[in-house]
């Protein structure tokens, strides 16, 4: 495992939910260019903004069992321990807060929201280098929900699906692996308003390499 690596281990789930700065997210992409290991992990952390998007929080149960606040106490000591040890302040509220959010996902699954849901709204695509592009959104209380059905996207080794807002700012929804079809069919979740999305973006893990542009 190399240094590079080491710097940048845990960093993953940070990136998927939009906790690195724009400096430190750049970096974190010209290393995953370099690096299987933590392109793998990113990969793994991709479906975390779809959990976190199934229900509304206002469902969870939010008195966990004794047996759940122990396991939760215990693994977060041991994350604290960790992130003290590397000294990277910053980067320990990053990831303590996407601890936080994957146990929401925990219990957003067992405690599903029977809430109709809107119905969704088809934006303008303004380029593509898909076959066939579809990209709908859906308003929520945090956020927006973005539902993708994307034929033949040109092979990329990973992708990205970005909301941007009125002042520029790129938040991660989701990122996936390339599939053999080049087909896409995910539903993807950012915390910006519906309201104030003004782009959304798909690119490769380059964000330079914009392949889907349409409009909020």
């Amino acid at each position: 495992m190399t240094d590079d690596h080491q710097y940048f281990n845990g960093w993953a789930a940070a990136y998927i939910l939009g906790a690195l700065d724009g400096q430190d997210r750049r970096d974190f992409e010209l290393h995953l260019s370099q690096c299987r290991a933590c392109t793998g992990e990113v990969n793994e952390f991709a479906p975390l903004p779809s959990l976190l998007a199934k229900v509304d929080p206002a469902a969870i149960d939010h008195t966990p069992s004794v047996g759940l606040q122990e396991r939760i106490t215990t693994a977060a000591r041991s994350e604290l321990s960790t992130l003290r040890r590397r000294h990277h302040i910053w980067r320990a509220a990053a990831v303590a807060s996407t601890a936080a959010a994957a146990v929401l996902a925990g219990l957003l699954l067992l405690n599903r929201d029977t809430t109709v849901a809107p119905p969704q709204q088809a934006t303008t695509i303004i380029s593509s280098t898909a076959a066939e592009t579809n990209v709908s959104v859906i308003p929520k209380g945090w956020g927006t929900e973005i539902v993708l059905n994307i034929a033949d996207l040109p092979y990329r080794d990973g992708y990205q699906l970005w909301t941007v807002d009125a002042g520029g700012s790129w938040t991660n929804a989701a990122t996936w692996s390339p599939t053999p079809s080049g087909g896409v069919r995910l539903t993807g979740a950012s915390r910006v308003p519906l309201e104030d999305v003004e782009r959304i973006v798909i690119t490769s893990l380059d964000t330079e390499d914009v392949l889907v542009e349409a409009s909020g």
